[in-house]
């Protein structure tokens, strides 16, 4: 299985997050071009290599040049800010001073988890005004980057709005999104289910810490910086390199927190940002003795809700990247990633054990159509769960029902019941523990006469065996014209299922 590791010794924010995978090896441009499936225009993505403290990283750099003169022009400058002025393509070499924010998300005064993109630290600028999960790059009391050093008051990595239709609340001449306007954005991509699920998770997760925070629902809650372009980028980007890189389980360090004050629409808030607490409730993290924003809400969005905390399994290291921040600090301001493959009984040393822990779902129901249960299904899904499915039953009275079921690992099982619970009639659900057995399993891609497919291979007690990702062949299926059916059989019979055929055509991503 092909694993992802992040080490958050520095922190992380979700260009960080990105920057980190483009170093291991995710081709930007691929991602760039998957990204402009998303119906907003105006941006712009770039891998530019850096140094910090001697290491080598990545700095992935989103600017969306509307929405940052827009944002520049809504806020007055703090005077006590430092760098002024500074240009935007030296910013990164800068030593933004401690007390700052984490690379490029910056928050509005309430743990707003927005990407600041614009060189200026918006006070509550990035992705979202209001407790958005931000990267600030700004040299002000947050822990990141600063790309000015300019403390402004609102979002600041998009000032201007695209004209498109979900943009249905203005702050300070700046578009606002709420959560439906969001999702409508991202399920107009078009990206493989899998893409959207994560990514619908992320902006979920956020849109309950925000709706926390802020005392008011999930359907009210308004985001600023995280409603921003970027900000989508960042989130719709973590999900697509994620599945680009044919990650199937990701796993990640102890998140480190600061100390002091950051700056706000609303005043001066406590570091960490209301919105980040929130989103690490659960998680382990660690206290640093330096005053700073580490982890925006961003960052702690995208991997509270696709990694496991849990010791990593022993692996093969394939690649390694690491992605800068935007701040200089005593140590190097990057995050770094390892990508492997799980390592076998044989090759680890180690015996496998009977199964790993899973728990069990499963509610009884039969007053509810197919096609809330269709809904309910995606829904699991979103929350975390492994796998989800039906079984046909006989209930009182004789009528024939449904139980749905879902397969979620331990620390899931919170998440996964409340959406079984709120999305269907039931009205109550029982779980146990089960363990599960897996096969070892990795994804190539492989050239074809129809071009790159991504290939699963599965290592059996009588064999390997491989078969092309069914949304890869979907996606041909429609471009070529041709049945779905034809196209699988033809990429299986170019790619076989030994071990030569396999490999040999193929390069692991």
């Amino acid at each position: 299985m092909k694993i992802a590791v992040f080490d958050c010794f520095a922190g992380a924010s979700g260009n960080m997050i990105l920057g980190s995978l483009v170093h291991a090896g995710l081709p930007v441009e691929r991602l760039v071009q998957e990204l402009r499936r998303l119906p907003v225009e105006g941006w712009d993505m770039h891998a530019r290599p850096v140094t910090k403290r001697g290491l080598a990283a990545v700095y992935l750099d989103v600017r969306v040049p509307g929405e940052d003169l827009a944002a520049h022009q809504a806020h007055t400058h703090d005077e006590h800010t430092v760098d002024k002025h500074e240009p935007y393509e030296d910013a990164p070499s800068r030593d933004a001073g401690h007390g700052a924010r984490q690379d490029g998300d910056a928050h509005d005064a309430d743990a707003h988890d927005g990407n600041a993109r614009d060189g200026n630290a918006h006070n509550g600028d990035a992705h979202d005004a209001d407790a958005h999960d931000g990267n600030a790059q700004h040299g002000d009391t947050h822990h990141g980057d600063a790309y000015h050093g300019h403390t402004h008051q609102g979002d600041a990595h998009h000032g201007s709005v695209h004209d498109h239709a979900h943009a249905d609340h203005r702050h300070e001449g700046l578009a606002h999104r709420r959560l439906a306007d969001v999702l409508s954005i991202v399920h107009a991509a078009g990206f493989p289910a899998d893409v959207e699920r994560t990514a619908e998770a992320i902006f979920r997760r956020l849109a309950q810490a925000e709706a926390k925070v802020h005392g008011t629902s999930l359907e009210e809650v308004i985001f600023h910086e995280v409603g921003q372009i970027d900000a989508i980028l960042d989130i719709c980007g973590a999900a697509l390199a994620l599945h680009m890189l044919g990650i199937e389980a990701v796993y990640c360090s102890a998140l480190p927190y600061g100390g002091g004050r950051i700056h706000s629409a609303h005043g001066e808030m406590p570091s960490p940002a209301p919105a980040t607490v929130e989103l690490l409730r659960d998680a382990p993290v660690v206290r640093l003795d330096t005053e700073g924003e580490f982890v925006t809400p961003t960052g702690a969005a995208i991997l509270t809700t696709v990694a496991s905390f849990a010791t990593p399994p022993a692996m093969r290291l394939a690649s390694s990247g690491y992605g800068a921040g935007r701040s200089d600090f005593p140590f190097p301001n990057v995050l770094r990633v390892l990508i492997g493959q799980t390592l076998s009984r044989t090759e680890s040393g180690e015996a496998r054990p009977a199964g790993e822990r899973a728990v069990q779902l499963a509610a009884n129901i039969d007053d509810m159509s197919p096609e809330v249960i269709a809904h309910a299904t995606e829904r699991l899904f979103a929350a975390g769960a492994l796998d989800v499915w039906t079984e046909a039953a006989g209930m009182k009275k004789g009528r024939p029902g449904t139980v749905l079921c879902a397969l979620c690992l331990p620390e899931g099982e919170s998440a996964v019941s409340q959406v079984l619970l709120a999305e269907t009639t039931t009205i109550g659900l029982r779980a146990w523990d089960v363990r599960r057995t897996v096969l070892e399993r990795r994804v190539h891609t492989v050239a074809t006469s129809f071009g790159p497919v991504r290939v699963k291979v599965v290592e059996s007690p009588v064999g390997r065996r491989a078969k092309p990702e069914y949304e890869d062949c979907r996606v041909i299926a429609e471009r070529e014209g041709l049945p779905l059916l034809e196209v699988m059989r033809r990429i299986e019979a170019e790619v076989g299922s030994g071990p030569a055929s396999a490999d040999a055509s193929a390069s692991t991503t």
